[in-house]
Parts: structure tokens; sequence; C-alpha cells
């Protein structure tokens, strides 16, 4: 079961940590980035080195549900009519990822095996590493045109080998 006690620290440690990279970057896309890939980082830290498995799931809910706020805020503060409207289109697609997110994260607490969905959202966070690099230097060093296209590539074959080819493969050994 979901612990609001676990749940409420935790969002306040996201909130946390998204403050304190706002202080130091002026692009506040890339800041989020950052936070987003530190979820990512942890997921799989914790996943591989922790068997706090439920605290795991705790910490990624905590991240989907500030991560939540923290859309739903930019939209809200969005001044002008049409810019709202955009950022209302362009996020759409983020809050029902977050929200379909949390709700299969509270449904492995409560499948007694769940340590083979786990390993799936695991073999799908190494898959998003090359993610957070490449938009990170399209964000942060947008005129290194040769470095970003290599990034792109490098993450075009990493999400590819762990989509297309380690996913499946997973699939069919654990059965």
């Amino acid at each position: 079961m979901l612990n609001i006690a676990y749940l409420l620290p935790i969002i306040a440690f996201w909130h946390s940590i998204t403050t304190e990279i706002y202080k130091y970057k002026e692009n506040k896309n890339a800041a989020h980035n950052i936070v987003n890939a530190i979820h990512c980082m942890l997921y799989i830290i914790q996943f591989n080195y922790s068997g706090a498995m439920n605290y795991t799931i705790h910490v990624s809910v905590g991240f989907y549900l500030y991560d939540l706020l923290y859309l739903l805020r930019s939209i809200y503060e969005d001044t002008t009519q049409l810019s709202r409207k955009m950022l209302i289109q362009q996020r759409t697609v983020y809050v029902i990822h977050h929200m379909l997110s949390i709700k299969i994260l509270y449904d492995f607490l409560y499948i007694e095996n769940n340590v083979i969905l786990l390993q799936l959202c695991n073999i799908a966070e190494v898959s998003n590493i090359m993610i957070y690099v490449t938009y990170h230097l399209y964000k942060e060093y947008s005129g290194h045109r040769h470095l970003i296209s290599f990034s792109e590539f490098i993450q075009f074959l990493w999400y590819s080998y762990f989509r297309i080819i380690n996913i499946p493969i997973f699939i069919y050994h654990n059965q």
C-alpha cells in the first residue's frame, strides 16, 4: 500500500532538489531535465543495489506526483492564453504518462512477483539515460552541433538496443 508518511517527505525531497538546481541554472528546462535524470539514476541505483523495492516504488511515485504538480503549475503560471494553450498541448502526454506510471507502480505493490515488472522498468529507465544527456547538450551547448549529432546517434543506438532488443529478450526469458 502507498504510505503517505513516505510520500510527503519524498515529494519535499524532489522539491528541494529542484529548488537547489534552479539556483544554478538559468535555463529552467535544462534544470528540469537534470531533476528527471536524477530520478532515473536513483531508480536504477535503488533497483540494482537496494533490496527495498517498496521504498523504490515510493520514491518513483513521489517523483511522479511532484513532477505532475510541477507540470500543472507551469501551465497555470503561464501568463498568455495562446502560450498556455500550447503548453497544455505539449504537456498532456507527460501528464498522462505520469498518471499511468503512478497507477502502474501502485499496482506493483500488490503483485506478488513484481520483481520481473520492476526489472522491465529498470531496463526502460536505463534506455532513457542518453535522452537526458542529449537534451542537456542541446540546451546547454547548442552551438556544438557535431557533439549533439554524435550524442543523438548514440542515443538512437542506446535506446534501440534496450527497447527493441533487450526488453523482448527479457520478456522471452521470463515467460
